[in-house]
């Protein structure tokens, strides 16, 4: 197991690539983050301005803080 382990950790961690923002997707995203997550709509409008928030052509939010991105993806749950 610990072979196992070790070999896997010296492999390298695949390279991310952020999706592209699609803003034609943007105002259901927000809907979600602000209706269904509770997020402060000024919040979440301010960092989409700045770019820090933005939604995928999957109408997925995607998270681009410096140094992570993380793509949040919304089960039909939220729709």
């Amino acid at each position: 197991m610990l072979q196992a382990v070790t070999y896997y950790a010296r492999e390298p961690a695949p390279h991310f690539t952020p999706p592209a923002a699609d803003k034609t997707k943007w105002l259901p995203v927000l809907f979600q983050l602000t209706s269904k997550l509770n997020l402060p709509g000024d919040l979440v409008k301010e960092l989409n301005q700045q770019g820090l928030v933005y939604a995928d052509d999957k109408q997925n939010a995607v998270v681009n803080l410096p140094g992570a991105t993380v793509d949040v993806r919304f089960n039909r749950s939220f729709r």
